[in-house]
């Protein structure tokens, strides 16, 4: 399968995980999710673990919506207290 195909591929299986939903946060994930590839590919960082560039990308974003996750569950316990 081609990069770019497995680059879409990934990025709509990223979208289901986000609540950022729509075609337009579609489409920057996508540009995202492609342009760290490349600079993965660039820095020649996949060398190391011997794993595909578009795959450490994939993870890297997996990890930033983890966090948006948790910052969001945080927010959320935080609202049970009153100041």
């Amino acid at each position: 399968m081609d990069t770019e195909l497995k680059i879409q591929e990934q990025a709509l299986n990223l979208m289901d995980q986000t609540s950022r939903k729509g075609p337009e946060n579609a489409q920057r994930l996508t540009e995202f999710l492609h342009d760290l590839t490349n600079i993965i590919n660039r820095y020649n960082q996949e060398s190391h673990s011997n794993t595909p560039d578009y795959l450490l990308a994939d993870y890297l974003i997996e990890c930033l919506l983890n966090f948006e996750k948790i910052v969001n569950k945080r927010d959320i316990w935080w609202s049970h207290f009153p100041e």
